[in-house]
């Protein structure tokens, strides 16, 4: 089976008006490197080739509403010091912005001691573990604790969550 590829053009090419021109416009044409720029006035261009480029009107100065020098001004929003939420977040929440790197230090959080009782908890909830004598003549696995803060889009802390990995 053949296919093709075809391209359609639905719309017009833009004509720019003889009013639209400016007279104080010049254009400059140079058809090849080693001829002379030349200048050409667009009204009085005879050639009948229309420019392809839009040309700008000028604005007069007693027409522009705004001070030049004040420049541009945009939609105004409230302004909200994030600062201070983030102070009163960080004292009314019940969470420690600190990990800790090991256990003696996060056992002198309550906040994190809290976060590795709910690990716990899960742990005795799923029966993932069974408590039995330590074996002779084998290794143990040992385990280590993991602390991590958990953090919203900016950046905020939400959550103190404990993993113990083996």
């Amino acid at each position: 089976m053949e296919s093709i590829n075809v391209k359609v053009v639905d719309h017009e090419i833009p004509t720019i008006d003889k009013e639209d021109i400016s007279p104080a416009v010049n254009l400059l044409v140079n058809h090849s490197p080693s001829s002379e720029v030349t200048s050409v006035n667009p009204a009085e261009d005879d050639s009948g080739i229309e420019p392809t480029a839009r040309i700008q009107k000028s604005h007069p100065m007693e027409n522009i509403i705004v001070e030049v020098d004040q420049g541009m001004t945009t939609r105004k929003k409230d302004r909200v010091d994030y600062r201070k939420m983030v102070g009163l977040l960080g004292e009314t929440c019940f969470i420690s912005k600190v990990e800790p790197k090991d256990v003696k230090t996060a056992l002198l959080d309550e906040y994190w001691i809290t976060a590795m009782q709910e690990e716990l908890i899960q742990f005795d909830k799923n029966n993932v573990w069974e408590l039995v004598p330590r074996p002779s003549g084998c290794n143990v696995i040992g385990t280590k604790w993991i602390f991590k803060n958990k953090l919203d889009e900016s950046a905020n802390v939400t959550r103190n969550k404990a993993r113990l990995v083996a």
